[in-house]
């Protein structure tokens, strides 16, 4: 599906005209014809929010190709006669579009219509031409430099992206060499410098295929048919396929795996796969995974990690709907929640604002330690991430590339790594996490805080879980150190 933007002036708003009648005519008939979405200026979220100049930046960044409508807006005497110009607006946008390298298509609504000189050469169709329309616009799609019509082919996927991306890239890429305190440190860096880009995402792709890893045996339990027994009690549902859901939208996909197994319990449906990360490597990645079994509208390429994130997703898929439908599976699955760096309230809040409708859900696994020695659970946290840098090699070498990224001296055993505690109720503990009874690890090389590992109780982050929202299905797997949970929104009940 092509995204694309159309400008007018106000007069071409429906209902205004007859001029409005002929455009909406003609919108009807380039979407039919042609496997493209025309967002009219007037139905654009992004420009009913903000400072006008920044968001048609936005609005650039996220269509493919603009119809630009060029009337009689403005009447000029010039002499003896009258001429007659289009909007400014219009004509600026036409401007942005095109020094942007995206799709132009010039609509005039009568050819006497003055233009700028520079702007000579762009080709116009009057709206009589009913078949110059057609013909030019389709001549128009197919000179397009990057067309993002999927087609399930995951290299030519849309994708929404924050255009601030390019300057977190040089900030969590570059070396950094600092004798700050290791907590200010971990403030600069948390987690996610393991995560941005391509270097580990390859070594991600290592981590997520090992068959030791117990997120993707989780899930699996979770998902299969065979093991609904194993949910617990009070759970409302005994399979999957009782939710009805048009979209999984997920959060740190790696490299789609874990999703892989999820979308399995949806068969015979295929619900769309929206992978959301700000690391591309990865999002392409589980984009290729998915591509030969499900459809792809998009990617959305974002900081999860950040609450501003979840208010731009909202209008994404609000404006897809007619595409994707409503009912969303959110997933965050994987460590990507024991790893996040907003605290707990954080995401729930901001996704209670994300799931707009009631058969919205939310997915998320987390490790827990139930299943660890709770007579000495310090000890045995730890010895249970050594085994897990001993045993997937993938998570040494992505510890390891962390060190180099940070500037520090390479660290050539894991064995030589530290792991620490910050102490419940310490104001390190308290930043990151209101749950009780979570411990928080992190692990150090050469007093320099390298990453964060959040373990928590299963009955407490179910409590936790039934202060924001319904519970729908749940598991533990204390052999996996995972617990499994199936959300939704409070109801209201007036």
């Amino acid at each position: 599906m092509i995204n694309v933007f159309l400008a007018s002036s106000s007069k071409f708003m429906p209902e205004r005209s007859s001029g409005a009648t002929t455009l909406s005519y003609i919108i009807t008939l380039l979407e039919k014809d042609n496997n493209v979405k025309i967002t009219p200026w007037w139905d654009c979220n992004t420009l009913k929010t903000g400072f006008i100049l920044t968001s048609l930046n936005e609005v650039v960044d996220s269509f493919d190709m603009g119809i630009f409508v060029l009337g009689q807006d403005i009447q000029e005497q010039s002499g003896e006669t009258i001429k007659a110009w289009p909007n400014h607006n219009v004509i600026a946008e036409l401007a942005m579009f095109y020094t942007a390298g995206k799709g132009i298509f010039v609509l005039s609504e009568d050819s006497q219509i003055e233009i700028p000189s520079d702007f000579k050469s762009i080709n116009q169709v009057l709206f009589s031409d009913q078949s110059g329309i057609q013909s030019g616009f389709k001549k128009a799609l197919n000179e397009l430099k990057h067309p993002r019509d999927i087609n399930n082919s995951y290299d030519k996927c849309c994708v929404y992206y924050n255009p601030d991306l390019s300057r977190k890239f040089m900030k969590f890429n570059a070396p950094v060499k600092t004798n700050k305190p290791p907590e200010d440190d971990l403030k600069e860096w948390e987690s996610r410098a393991l995560y941005v880009g391509t270097k580990s995402a390859y070594l991600w792709n290592t981590i997520e295929r090992a068959h030791t890893y117990p997120e993707q045996l989780a899930i699996s339990k979770f998902t299969s048919n065979k093991t609904n027994r194993k949910w617990d009690a009070d759970s409302k549902i005994k399979s999957l396929n009782e939710i009805d859901i048009n979209n999984i939208v997920s959060f740190g996909p790696g490299i789609g795996s874990i999703d892989k197994s999820l979308i399995h319990s949806f068969l015979p449906s295929k619900p769309y796969y929206i992978p959301v990360d700000l690391n591309v490597s990865l999002a392409i990645e589980s984009m290729s995974e998915m591509k030969k079994t499900n459809n792809i509208p998009f990617a959305i390429i974002d900081d999860f990690e950040e609450k501003s994130c979840y208010n731009k997703l909202s209008p994404i898929l609000e404006s897809n709907k007619r595409l994707i439908g409503s009912n969303n599976l959110f997933s965050m699955l994987g460590v990507t929640f024991s790893n996040l760096s907003m605290t707990c309230d954080d995401f729930f809040y901001s996704m209670i604002g994300l799931m707009k409708d009631e058969k919205d859900y939310l997915l998320l696994d987390v490790i827990i330690w139930d299943g660890l020695n709770k007579k000495n659970l310090k000890k045995s946290i730890s010895e249970h991430i050594m085994t897990k840098l001993k045993d997937n090699v993938g998570f040494w070498k992505l510890i390891q590339n962390s060190i180099r990224k940070k500037g520090l001296k390479n660290c050539n055993n894991y064995q030589d790594l530290e792991i620490n505690f910050f102490d419940n109720g310490s104001p390190e503990h308290q930043r990151r996490t209101t749950i009780p009874d979570t411990m928080i690890a992190y692990i150090m090389h050469k007093k320099n805080i390298i990453t964060i590992a959040k373990y928590y109780k299963y009955e407490s982050f179910k409590k936790e879980i039934l202060e924001h929202f319904d519970l729908v299905a749940s598991a533990k797997y204390p052999d996996l150190s995972r617990g499994v949970f199936l959300i939704q929104k409070k109801k209201i009940v007036y």
